[in-house]
């Protein structure tokens, strides 16, 4: 469980750029990393299919 430094009274938090830019670019791999373990999670149920007729499917319905 984490902790609540803040009391529940935080009203704004200031960073320097270069600490928000560290912030913000954990915050995009943590979103990356979560879609690759979902995605893994669907390639171990079986939910694939092979490349080329999906990529022929994708290319036809774009006209």
């Amino acid at each position: 469980m984490k902790a609540d430094r803040t009391d529940g009274y935080t009203d704004a938090v200031v960073l320097s750029p270069e600490a928000y830019d560290d912030l913000a670019e954990k915050a995009e791999l943590v979103k990356i990393l979560a879609t690759i373990e979902s995605s893994m999670g669907e390639i171990g149920e079986g939910r694939t299919q092979p490349a080329k007729p999906a990529m022929q499917r994708i290319a036809g319905s774009w006209g």
